[in-house]
């Protein structure tokens, strides 16, 4: 689903146009700014939004053989909540 589309679902609850991709850019502001502080973010049910470190580590380049060291990372991460996994396998009931 593009962001286009997903507009279109605040608009079908009642949202105008504007109001929903400010909801949405905000939203998303928020949750960036939230990890690059180094806060983990939680929303009972729907999931944690969190950064897993990766650790540096070495790799061999396939086509000349060689050995090279990538450095260490920052990823972020979702782990979906309880319910929100229940409403993706059994499907939400809609009103």
């Amino acid at each position: 689903m593009k962001e286009s589309e997903f507009i279109e679902r605040f608009i079908k609850k009642g949202y105008t146009k504007r109001a929903a991709k400010i909801i949405i850019e905000d939203f998303t502001d928020t949750v960036m700014e939230s990890l690059a502080d180094g806060e983990d973010i939680h929303f009972y049910g729907f999931g944690s939004f969190g950064i897993k470190e990766v650790k540096e580590h070495e790799m061999v380049q396939v086509h000349t053989k060689e050995r090279i060291v990538v450095p260490g990372y920052k990823m972020p991460k979702f782990t979906p909540g309880v319910q929100f996994k229940r409403a993706v396998r059994e499907g939400i009931v809609r009103e």
